[in-house]
């Protein structure tokens, strides 16, 4: 334990506790910001995803007219028909 005290309290204790503080704060920051990138890319698949079933269910609609048609009468208030 004496010699472990004396160490720290050694000029290379010293630079050693600074760098080993140092390695730390660097790899909490690399995490934290792989973390966001990864939740980023995440949302922005899922976006895509969305924006590619709604495309191909507003194709669907487009090539069948009275499928499209059935569906305005027969759906909610909520979905009406925009002029033309």
């Amino acid at each position: 334990m004496k010699r472990l005290r004396h160490f720290f309290s050694s000029m290379v204790g010293r630079l050693f506790v600074i760098l080993l503080l140092g390695m730390s704060v660097a790899a909490i920051g690399a995490t934290m910001l792989a973390s966001t990138k990864r939740q980023q890319e995440f949302e922005r698949q899922n976006l895509n995803r969305i924006a590619d079933r709604l495309q191909g269910f507003v194709n669907l609609l487009d090539g069948n007219p009275e499928l499209r048609q059935r569906l305005l009468t027969s759906v909610g208030p909520s979905v009406r028909q925009l002029p033309e």
